[in-house]
């Protein structure tokens, strides 16, 4: 509907832009002849015209603004749910190679891209119809003469450009990927500021931003300089003190000569003037919107480009969300987690372990230990389901195939080393992903005393706004000990401890896990280290010297 309001203001836009011209001829013609009433009405009708001009400028100005508010607004809600709600983004950044770059970078593109669309319509749309209509009325008033110089010098520029001219689509696109780029490397930097500030790594930073900004200044100067004999030729050609002011003045006077049958007697009437001045300005306003129509192939290659990352990103992400498995709805009955002939592969498609197996259920909890790079962190994805399960291999939490379906957060929840904290206050965070918490839930306050940090509560309270800090607030162990709050909470069947306690001191972490084991959660830890064997009577240690790449060791069984 808006498109529709959008085009409708444009047709009756341009009409009225001629009725101010054609008031204008009035006022002259009324001045040359003395006539004062010629002049008042055409004067009158020259301030209506103009009104009624400014406000359908305003309008379109305004539903132009409302549409590319839409555009956006459908954009990026789109992404948006295939990146929170269908999980298409961890597939998609796990895949090898990886079905989009730069997500964060692309997503902001649609902005970019809603901006770029709707002033098109603005800039290029508004010339078009205006010299549409005015070059279509000089070649009904003087033959084809007009049109066939309007076309020749069209096709001249764009013959220049198909010779000389820049790829503008694949400029754009480059643009788009060295911005993205930049913007990357800025986030990283601002999420690493302190470690990077405590290692004294300012200077290398530097060097890292500079270089990829370094690349997008290239790219500018080298897009500048491919279209400087472009723009050049299209200037000469198509501008309206250049070329087309010599075809409009050669155009006017053969107007005149053909038409005039005063200049039989040396003169020119007041009626003859007024038809010239017509001509004159159908002429030269037609010409001078040519660099609108130039400018639409241009204008549509820049957006095209545009587009094509937003297309690739939405291609991608649907892509993965179409592979990954959907979240389970509700938690299952079964009270077990299965492992069977599971091979573990790295990003980069090394193969770290194969044919694992193993089952965990309450009473025979497991710890996962190996180097680095051994694949404790494939395996904690693999069982989350958030990574592809390579091979014939399956896995079943509680009942339900990862193949099919993500664990429910009742069957399966992960404390990882580098915990999240999400927007809002203790509250909040301790109820995530839970949308419907209560500040006073005796239940959370309960969990947040329980891992030591009452302190905190006192200090900061149950809940404040969401732009609260807390990954700079709050310690290392503060914030390890309120997620491990977090799944106190929750009290899922399972527990997925990736390093989870790594800041926080060995006494407490004792009491943290002696916490988890009497909410009746089992955990599955994973750890370089020996860590608490008498709660994990199963050891799987990654990274071995076998023909697998593992080994499952039985370990003291669990104190009751």
């Amino acid at each position: 509907s808006r498109c529709c309001a959008v085009a409708g203001c444009m047709l009756v836009r341009t009409h009225v832009y001629w009725k101010v011209w054609l008031s204008v001829g009035k006022v002259i013609l009324g001045s040359i002849t003395f006539d004062s009433h010629r002049m008042r009405s055409g004067l009158l009708a020259n301030i209506v015209y103009v009104c009624l001009q400014l406000a359908l400028d305003r309008t379109s100005k305004h539903l132009c603004q409302q549409l590319m508010v839409q555009v956006w607004e459908s954009l990026s809600l789109h992404i948006h749910k295939l990146y929170f709600q269908e999980g298409g983004l961890h597939y998609a950044m796990t895949s090898r190679p990886p079905l989009v770059d730069s997500p964060a970078a692309g997503a902001s593109q649609t902005l970019a891209f809603a901006e770029a669309l709707t002033n098109s319509v603005d800039e290029i749309a508004k010339p078009v119809c205006i010299g549409m209509y005015l070059l279509g009325r000089a070649v009904w008033s003087d033959g084809r003469m007009v049109g066939l110089t309007a076309l020749s010098t069209m096709m001249l520029q764009k013959l220049s450009a198909a010779l000389i001219g820049p790829n503008i689509k694949e400029f754009t696109r480059r643009a788009m990927a060295l911005e993205a780029k930049f913007k990357t490397l800025h986030a990283r930097f601002r999420q690493n500021l302190e470690p990077i500030a405590f290692s004294g790594g300012g200077v290398a930073e530097q060097r890292v931003i500079e270089k990829s900004y370094e690349a997008l200044e290239r790219h500018a100067v080298q897009d500048a300089q491919a279209g400087v004999a472009y723009q050049t030729v299209s200037t000469f050609m198509l501008a309206p003190d250049c070329l087309p002011l010599s075809i409009m003045r050669a155009l006017s006077a053969a107007h005149v000569w053909n038409r005039s049958k005063s200049l039989e007697v040396g003169g020119i009437s007041a009626v003859d003037f007024e038809d010239m001045w017509y001509y004159d300005q159908c002429t030269k306003l037609g010409f001078s919107t040519l660099r609108a129509f130039a400018a639409l192939p241009d204008k549509l290659a820049m957006l095209e480009g545009l587009a094509q990352g937003l297309v690739q990103l939405v291609e991608g992400l649907t892509e993965a969300a179409a592979a990954a498995p959907s979240a389970a709805t509700e938690p299952s009955t079964a009270d077990f987690i299965s492992v069977d002939r599971v091979n573990l592969v790295s990003p980069q498609g090394s193969v770290l372990a194969m044919n694992i197996n193993f089952s965990v259920r309450k009473g025979n909890s497991l710890l996962v230990t190996g180097p680095n790079a051994s694949g404790k962190t494939v395996l904690a994805g693999l069982l989350c389901g958030l990574w592809p399960i390579h091979g014939n291999g399956s896995i079943s939490v509680c009942g339900g195939l990862l193949r099919q379906s993500r664990p429910h957060i009742a069957d399966l929840a992960m404390v990882s080393q580098r915990p999240y904290l999400a927007p809002g206050g203790f509250a909040s965070n301790v109820a995530y992903p839970s949308l419907d918490c209560r500040i006073d839930d005796p239940c959370i306050r309960k969990c947040i005393d329980a891992v030591g940090l009452a302190h905190l509560v006192e200090r900061y309270g149950m809940e404040t706004g969401p732009e609260t800090p807390w990954d700079e607030v709050l310690s290392g162990g503060e914030q390890q000990r309120l997620c491990l709050a977090r799944c106190l909470f929750h009290r899922p069947r399972f527990a997925l401890l990736d390093e989870c306690t790594s800041m926080i001191s060995q006494e407490s972490e004792d009491k943290l896990y002696d916490l988890i084991t009497k909410s009746n959660v089992v955990p599955i830890t994973f750890t370089q280290r020996l860590l608490l064997p008498e709660l994990h009577p199963q050891e799987l240690r990654l990274g071995e010297d076998t023909d697998d790449g593992w080994c499952l060791v039985k370990q003291q069984p669990m104190h009751a």
